[in-house]
């Protein structure tokens, strides 16, 4: 490793994150600390290898990221905005809220967050690569991928270098476009584990393509409007033939609302179970959700049945105002 003046290059005080402090624990960020801490050591052996461990990560992180993505930026700098906007922690649940004033309480301690983050975020890597002459492929500033990122208003907050620019940018970012896993996320379903998880962006049909039902579509689009708007509306219960456009007039609500903050989330009959505890991780969250099960029925599972009405009568808990069901059914009877 070549001499270098270790006071000119800044770098970023991570030690002191507070509201992203979990970003410390992320395996790209952790290399990079360690890297840095062996850098001002001047330990060769072991900033070689540090450094080829972090470059191996980035490109996995951004490959990955472009893959199921489809975007992806310059490496290092599109890592950080990433983490910014995904990281669910008190600063960001109350970004998905509004918007912050600089005359909040613990402001202070917020700016000095996005004080680290625009350190991070500015890091001189060709300073640090000149420095160290430990490679002459400098991948963290490059652009790799080339379709359309979303992230471009925080990256132009941080290109100016004012603090109050970036830290209202991601605020409003995450305002607009939803937080962490509700991120540009609109269909989401429930995996093996019972646990929430993103359906991978698509286009679904919208009402216009759905030939009759002209009533039913109108009445489930003035519901729909209602409780976005203004949380009100009903549980409703499409009932008819298979193949009648029942599921398609519920997937349609995303094409017909999309840009708002409508969700859906689609359960199996088999999942009613999940119901209490996915409602009691989304009832705080300032989104409109569907709860969307099709084909609903019970046969003889009379105590699926009870919760199932017990959830729509609210005598488990009151139910949250952002919930509604939608479900769709074949049977002429929903009980056996």
């Amino acid at each position: 490793m070549e001499s270098k003046n270790k006071l000119s290059l800044r770098i970023p005080q991570c030690g002191s994150l507070s509201f992203y402090r979990s970003l410390l624990h992320h395996p790209i960020l952790t290399t990079f600390r360690d890297l840095m801490s062996t850098y001002q050591t001047e330990d060769t052996v072991v900033c070689q290898d540090l450094y080829f461990q972090l470059k191996a990560k980035l490109l996995a992180y951004s490959f990955k990221k472009n893959e199921a993505f489809q975007y992806a930026k310059t490496p290092w700098k599109d890592y950080i905005i990433s983490e910014i906007v995904s990281n669910e922690n008190p600063l960001t649940l109350l970004f998905e809220r509004g918007i912050v004033s600089d005359k909040h309480p613990f402001y202070k301690s917020m700016e000095t967050d996005i004080q680290i983050l625009n350190d991070l975020y500015h890091f001189n890597w060709k300073q640090f690569l000149d420095q160290t002459g430990l490679d002459d492929n400098n991948i963290f500033d490059i652009t790799i991928f080339f379709p359309m990122p979303p992230h471009d208003t925080i990256a132009a907050a941080f290109k100016t270098g004012d603090l109050s620019t970036v830290f209202h940018a991601i605020n409003r970012y995450i305002r607009e476009n939803g937080l962490g896993l509700f991120e540009n996320n609109t269909s989401f379903k429930i995996n093996l584990s019972g646990n929430l998880v993103s359906i991978p962006s698509r286009t679904y049909k919208t009402m216009d393509t759905i030939i009759g039902n002209d009533r039913q579509k109108n009445a489930l689009i003035t519901n729909t409007a209602a409780f976005i708007k203004h949380y009100t509306g009903l549980n409703v219960l499409l009932k008819g033939d298979m193949g009648t456009g029942k599921s398609t007039m519920v997937k349609a609500l995303l094409e017909t609302f999309k840009g708002t903050k409508l969700r859906m989330i689609e359960f199996k009959k088999e999942q009613i179970e999940k119901l209490p505890s996915i409602i009691s991780q989304i009832k705080d969250r300032p989104y409109p959700f569907i709860l969307f099960v099709d084909d609903l029925s019970f046969d003889d599972k009379e105590s699926d049945f009870k919760l199932f009405k017990n959830i729509l009568e609210g005598s488990l808990e009151d139910n949250p105002e952002n919930v509604l069901i939608y479900a769709t059914s074949n049977k002429r009877h929903l009980v056996s």
